[in-house]
C-alpha cells in the first residue's frame, strides 16, 4: 500500500518499490507477471489524476475492485461487492440442499387422479405392527 499527495508522487513510490521487487525476483530466480497484477486507487476525491504504474515496460491495469485473501475490497470500501457475492453463493448452496432434500413423495401437481387412487389402494394394503410393551 503506497500514500502520496499527487499521482505523479504515488507513481513514482509505486514504481520504485516495484522496480525493487522485480529485481529481488530476478535475483531468486522468479519471475512475476504483471498481466496478472491489478492496481487500485482509493481516495475521497471526486476527480483526481490517475497514476500510472508499471511493472517493467508493462502497464498495471488499475481496476474497482480486488479480491485478496477472499475478500472482496471495492475502491469506496462499502464491500457491498463482497457481500453479495457471499448471499450469491450461500443462496446457490441452500438451492442445492433443498433439491437433494426434496421430498420424492406424496401429491404432485402433476399426478392424476388414478394415480392419487392407486397410491392409495397400495397404503390401504400396508399393515402397521407395534412391537412393544401394550400390545
Amino acid at each position: 500500500m503506497f500514500s502520496g499527495q499527487s499521482a505523479s508522487a504515488l507513481e513514482a513510490e509505486t514504481n520504485r518499490a516495484l522496480a525493487h521487487v522485480r529485481d529481488w525476483g530476478d535475483r531468486n530466480k522468479l519471475r512475476f507477471a504483471p498481466s496478472k497484477t491489478n492496481a487500485m486507487v482509493l481516495t475521497r476525491k471526486l476527480k483526481f489524476d490517475v497514476p500510472v504504474i508499471r511493472m517493467g515496460n508493462t502497464e498495471i491495469a488499475l481496476v474497482d475492485e480486488i479480491r485478496l485473501l477472499g475478500l472482496t475490497i471495492d475502491k469506496g470500501l462499502t464491500f457491498i461487492p463482497h457481500v453479495a457475492k457471499a448471499c450469491k453463493r450461500a443462496a446457490s448452496i441452500y438451492k442445492g440442499i433443498a433439491r437433494a432434500a426434496k421430498a420424492t413423495w406424496g401429491v404432485e401437481s402433476g399426478d392424476s387422479q388414478d394415480d392419487i387412487r392407486r397410491r392409495d389402494r397400495a397404503d390401504s394394503h400396508v399393515r402397521f405392527v407395534r412391537l412393544g410393551p401394550g400390545n
